[in-house]
């Protein structure tokens, strides 16, 4: 990940998939020149859940 005392500052999204699974995982991190912190997924944050087409 692009974390190094160089970076004052960077959000990151981390995508891992499993083989065989038709879905894509996505973890949100930040970087603040000091450490990295997991952040919440926006998604998660919607009063109602998402519609889909």
């Amino acid at each position: 990940m692009a974390c190094s005392a160089e970076l004052l500052g960077v959000a990151i999204a981390q995508l891992q998939r499993r083989e065989g699974i038709d879905a894509v995982y996505v973890s949100r991190w930040t970087w603040d020149g000091r450490s990295r912190l997991l952040e919440d997924d926006p998604n998660r944050r919607l009063s109602q859940p998402m519609s889909t087409p």
